[in-house]
């Protein structure tokens, strides 16, 4: 700041000079702080710039749009308010062609005021790229603030500022082209359930192996965006833990292709294959999850564009089967051979049995009262075996037939003759279940069993 002040010699001094031999001062005031003054502002217009990055390293070439929002926070320090004018130099409208503008107030002395910018509902409008964007890639978009101050008396203190932010909210995108979408990404999750028959439903199993299982991905991409798919399969048990893992390995899929307005979907098959999982049961639901990440390459998407695809979970029944156990239970009525017990001498079982599944089984028969109490266990020591078929190339070539024997014990016939439910209880094994060997079970597969109530009976009184 300088000041410049002139001195002149007057009448009390008896002195004469003329002006050109006044006095000149200068004063120079230099890195003055103004902690507070009270001024007369002029009308002012400030610019100030702001940037809305797009973020998740989406760069685009153009786009067209509707109904977009952006929502700025003001920090107004100033004990100046007015009006202010929004422009975003790359939002085109459609029909004028030019540049979208909205107008705003502004509050003095004000913290935290919302400014909302939106366009016009049902307009449409291109982002295109300004001299601004190098390369003609847009990475953000960019508005301008311009504000318009009224002539206006204020006390302006050392103090004050003027801060602002901003964000792109909600925006209806209609279409977009660009060269990376670097760091988007799309997750899904579907839960599958098993649904078992009552019969297969029985089973329990020390150890059930599986030649393999295998997972097969359809995808269907109706978008201009070429992605990479990786994700998870897992078999769960029916209380929800994990039983096995299946993983998706990094797996390309390719764009669809664009006439006009009409996009063809590509179709992507993908199938993942592992060997040998063991499980101490069935499954009972499968997991599938998966992550789409665009490639950094260019892409175009259209709102009708779309994304799908399905999941094929296959276990083949090649497996082999280590203490696997079954047990079902029926009725039995031998009431009308009360009133002759005591006359029955002896009493067996004779049990005729077919068995065409390509395995062994040890048999236990359980014959329980109306109480609920087993009151009979036939054998009473070991179990009744029942022999694999011949298996050639993991299949019976012929069914196995077995003729067996139960004798009741004399002693017992009077609580065989009691019971009204039998259990019977099977443990079934794969011929060469311990050395890895698998076997091929198909729903053609049976064990025919035929059961007869021998008795002797003498004629005493």
């Amino acid at each position: 700041m300088t000041i410049q002040a002139q001195f002149f010699a007057g009448p009390a001094t008896n002195l004469t000079y003329t002006q050109q031999n006044g006095l000149v001062f200068t004063f120079s005031l230099q890195n003055v702080r103004i902690q507070e003054a009270d001024v007369d502002v002029a009308p002012l217009a400030l610019t100030f710039p702001i940037t809305l990055p797009l973020g998740n390293g989406v760069r685009l070439t153009g786009a067209r749009l509707r109904n977009v929002v952006a929502s700025m926070n003001l920090n107004n320090g100033f004990p100046l308010g007015g009006t202010a004018v929004i422009t975003l130099p790359q939002l085109i409208n459609t029909n004028t062609n030019q540049p979208f503008t909205q107008q705003l107030s502004i509050r003095p002395s004000q913290n935290n005021q919302a400014l909302v910018v939106q366009t016009p509902i049902g307009q449409t409008f291109d982002l295109r790229p300004t001299s601004n964007d190098a390369n003609g890639i847009m990475d953000s978009v960019r508005l301008q603030l311009t504000t318009s101050i009224p002539q206006t008396r204020a006390i302006i203190r050392g103090s004050n500022t003027v801060a602002i932010s901003g964000s792109l909210a909600r925006t209806q995108l209609l279409s977009a082209q660009g060269v990376s979408l670097r760091n988007l990404s799309i997750s899904t999750r579907s839960l599958v359930n098993f649904t078992l028959s009552e019969q297969v439903n029985r089973f329990r199993f020390t150890n059930l192996g599986l030649q393999s299982s295998q997972i097969g991905l359809t995808i269907s991409n109706g978008t201009g965006i070429s992605a990479n798919l990786s994700g998870n399969a897992r078999f769960l048990a029916g209380n929800g833990t994990t039983m096995d893992n299946l993983p998706i390995p990094l797996q390309g899929i390719r764009p669809g292709t664009r006439n006009g307005s009409l996009s063809t979907p590509a179709i992507t098959e993908i199938t993942v294959a592992q060997r040998g999982p063991n499980f101490a049961e069935i499954p009972r639901q499968a997991e599938f999850t998966a992550t789409v990440v665009p490639r950094d390459t260019a892409f175009s998407v259209a709102s009708t564009d779309s994304i799908s695809g399905s999941a094929r979970i296959r276990i083949p029944v090649f497996m082999r089967v280590l203490g696997g156990t079954y047990s079902n239970t029926f009725s039995v009525n031998l009431s009308d051979l009360q009133s002759a017990s005591n006359n029955i001498d002896s009493a067996s079982i004779r049990l005729e049995i077919l068995n065409r599944i390509p395995a062994s089984a040890s048999l236990v028969f359980r014959f329980i009262n109306a109480g609920g109490q087993t009151i009979l266990t036939l054998p009473q020591t070991g179990v009744v075996t029942v022999l694999a078929p011949p298996v050639t190339n993991s299949r019976p070539t012929s069914p196995q037939f077995s003729s067996i024997s139960l004798a009741v014990p004399k002693e017992s016939i009077p609580a065989l003759l009691q019971a009204q439910r039998c259990t019977v209880e099977i443990q079934i094994n794969t011929p060469g279940s311990a050395s890895n060997q698998f076997v091929q079970f198909l729903t053609s597969d049976y064990v025919q069993v035929k059961a007869q109530l021998r008795v002797a009976l003498n004629t005493k009184q």
